[in-house]
């Protein structure tokens, strides 16, 4: 479907609210009782959109792969799976969050969260449960974390992130840009948006300006899910970024109802390789209270990455990966795999428990179980580590860990 840009002002482009969100179940036949579920989960975490996005979608589809991703499910509330906690990534450690706004989990890099105003609302989304309240003083907070950057110079790389930090005007983007680039030991900049994607007429060159100029090489991470999402008017924001040097990488998230088919991801990084889009990160999903029935079975999900490696160009492979609590940068499947086999293989060869194997904490292993904060979290380490580590369970060569101990 092809998209054109509109001249309108881009704040106009909201769809939001409890009406607008029994409209589109209207169009979708929802039944009275599903619907009470939805309003639960709308309630929980506000239904947001934009027009652009929601003219992709077919409602009366069931299955649409636009809605999955911005319309309620009932099963958002079930808020008792295992595994799954509110800081499933380790965001909130307080090792990690030194002042409000700022994420500084890896070596190198550090992480603002900008602001809280998103232009959806991803229903998958890790950080719904982010306690943005703590923004509420935006200029003193942003500050405060400004100066633990600006003391710390093993901070190379400032990620600007949210919610979206495109949603800040262009005067306020550049006025935060302007105190980042007086630090000193930066390299680069780094801005996570979906705007290229649910809503491309924002970018526009008032704000392609303003990344441009800013004095750092910019990279720009967008969040494309599905080959209906690369519209004409998406890529040609994309394009606009291009065309004033700021490079642009594109991270997607493995979803059950959305993605989890090897033609419609070899569909989606093909077409942006063809853009000029590198395909950078494929996210295992973050396991976060209320996105469980978007998880797809890891074991599958190495199944389809290890096939689609066989069709695609090098260059059109993304990194598929887990964002663990933790650990030093984002964990690759394979080495997941690996690491996880030569533990269960060691516990089953030892005769010993399977389920407490586990990588040292010293390691940036799993450590004590204990990794994931907020409601629900329970031992979430442990548990995710009882279900990989399986004693005998088979991996996608069809060995068994028993076949491995004779």
């Amino acid at each position: 479907m092809t998209q054109s840009v509109s001249q309108r002002s881009w704040r106009k482009a909201f769809v939001q609210g409890v009406a607008a969100a029994h409209d589109v179940a209207q169009l979708r036949g929802v039944s009275e009782t599903e619907l009470a579920g939805i309003d639960e989960a709308h309630r929980q975490f506000p239904f947001r959109t934009t027009d652009y996005y929601l003219a992709l979608a077919n409602p009366e589809d069931r299955n649409d792969p636009i809605l999955a991703q911005v319309f309620a499910d009932p099963r958002e509330m079930d808020e008792n799976t295992p595994d799954y906690c509110s800081d499933a990534v380790g965001d909130l450690d307080p090792a990690h969050h030194k002042a409000p706004g700022l994420v500084h989990k890896y070596p190198g890099r550090a992480l603002l969260i900008t602001t809280s105003a998103c232009p959806v609302h991803c229903r998958f989304c890790f950080r719904r449960n982010y306690p943005y309240e703590e923004l509420a003083d935006a200029g003193a907070d942003m500050r405060r974390a400004l100066a633990v950057i600006r003391e710390d110079p093993t901070i190379t790389e400032v990620i600007l992130s949210g919610g979206d930090p495109l949603s800040m005007s262009e005067d306020s983007l550049a006025s935060l840009l302007g105190e980042i680039t007086k630090i000193r030991h930066l390299r680069r900049l780094r801005v996570h948006s979906r705007y290229p994607v649910v809503l491309p007429e924002r970018i526009g060159d008032d704000l392609v300006r303003v990344l441009a100029s800013c004095g750092l090489p910019v990279w720009l991470v967008t969040h494309f899910n599905h080959p209906r999402e690369l519209t004409e008017a998406a890529l040609a924001s994309c394009q606009r970024l291009q065309k004033a040097g700021v490079s642009v990488l594109n991270q997607s998230v493995l979803l059950a109802g959305v993605n989890d088919s090897e033609l419609v991801l070899q569909e989606l990084f093909e077409g942006l390789l063809d853009a000029g889009i590198k395909p950078y990160y494929l996210h295992q999903l973050d396991q976060v209270i209320g996105v469980s029935h978007f998880e797809v079975a890891p074991e599958r999900g190495v199944q389809m990455y290890e096939n689609l490696r066989s069709r695609l160009s090098g260059i059109g492979l993304p990194s598929f990966v887990r964002d663990l609590p933790g650990r030093l940068a984002k964990t690759p499947f394979s080495l997941l795999l690996a690491m996880f086999m030569a533990a269960t293989v060691m516990g089953a060869c030892r005769g010993s428990e399977s389920s407490e194997v586990g990588t040292p904490k010293s390691q940036g292993g799993w450590g004590d179980g204990n990794s994931c904060s907020g409601a629900g979290s329970g031992r979430c380490g442990a548990a995710r580590r009882r279900r990989w580590i399986a004693g005998g369970q088979s991996f996608s060569d069809g060995i068994s860990t028993a076949d491995l101990c004779q």
